[in-house]
């Protein structure tokens, strides 16, 4: 086959290929194979064309735009939550033995609020001296206490809050129980108006919907303008090709008659010509007032 291609490249008949000849070969066939291949397109229907378009330009953008992005981004509004808390002056659960270098010790301890912790609300009795009900958080050392009753753990054994340290997989943006009873240690409210649970109140948003959707129809859009030009192309081609074919039969039907025309004025001319000199065929004919041969007399004769 390598051979064969490269006699084929040899354009100028010379014996040797050179890098013009071979590009110029490479050229000509790569065009006819994309033309065998948009001719196949064409012979299908539009929308079974742009769907296969769409199918192979989803994958890339949807990685890239949509899932990626949820996988290694940070989330905003989770973000702003737990800087919030940092300013409000709640620190890490999860990191408290590795915030200091060696050899300094640790600056605190996780605590929770054992007056919140069961269920109760701070009152005008409570709320002056909120850190008398602080107790050291230890699950291991004090396993059978009410407070760890019934309540997951993460890794680290503290409970679940949004000031854990941030990583690229928290999407929460809702106060947990550990993060509540910090602030209202913290920033005591006395009162019956704030429940010993938080709640959580946040706004439904379909902005990953959205964004599916634009990167599906977006590319099904673009699809179907390919295919629709495509379509039109081949079939503008193929149309051109069949007129071409159709005026090289004309042409062809024409120089026909004109060769026959021409053959028949010359076979008529021909014979003209014969007969104005006597000639029919292979026969010799004498002209009108022309004496025959002499009569010869048969007693002569050898």
């Amino acid at each position: 086959m390598l051979v064969e291609d490269l006699a084929v490249s040899d354009l100028d008949g010379d014996g040797k290929v050179d890098a013009t000849e071979v590009a110029q070969h490479v050229v000509k066939r790569s065009y006819k194979r994309t033309q065998a291949f948009l001719n196949a397109l064409a012979e299908e229907a539009i929308l079974l064309t742009a769907l296969k378009f769409t199918v192979l330009l989803i994958p890339w953008p949807f990685y890239v735009y949509v899932f990626q992005v949820c996988w290694d981004c940070y989330d905003f509004e989770a973000a702003a939550a737990h800087e919030v808390g940092h300013l409000l002056g709640l620190s890490h659960p999860d990191t408290k033995d590795r915030e200091l270098r060696p050899p300094f010790t640790s600056t605190g301890q996780n605590s929770y609020n054992a007056l919140l912790a069961a269920g109760n609300v701070m009152n005008s009795s409570t709320c002056g001296n909120p850190w008398d009900y602080v107790r050291e958080w230890d699950p291991v050392g004090d396993p059978d206490a009410p407070v760890y009753q019934g309540v997951q753990l993460t890794a680290a054994g503290t409970r679940m809050a949004i000031m854990e340290a941030f990583t690229t997989h928290n999407p929460s943006v809702c106060l947990s129980q550990d993060d509540y009873e910090g602030l209202l240690t913290l920033y005591p409210v006395c009162g019956s108006g704030m429940p010993p649970e938080p709640t959580c109140i946040k706004t439904k948003v379909s902005i990953g919907a959205l964004r599916v959707s634009v990167f599906v129809l977006a590319p099904f859009i673009f699809s179907l303008l390919i295919a629709i030009l495509v379509h039109c192309c081949v079939e503008r081609a193929a149309k051109e090709q069949l007129d071409e074919q159709k005026r090289r039969k004309l042409e062809k039907r024409k120089e026909a008659r004109e060769a026959k025309r021409k053959t028949s004025l010359e076979d008529g001319t021909q014979e003209g010509s014969l007969a104005r000199i006597g000639f029919s065929g292979d026969k010799v004919l004498p002209n009108k007032g022309s004496p025959g041969p002499p009569a010869v007399d048969p007693l002569y004769v050898d």
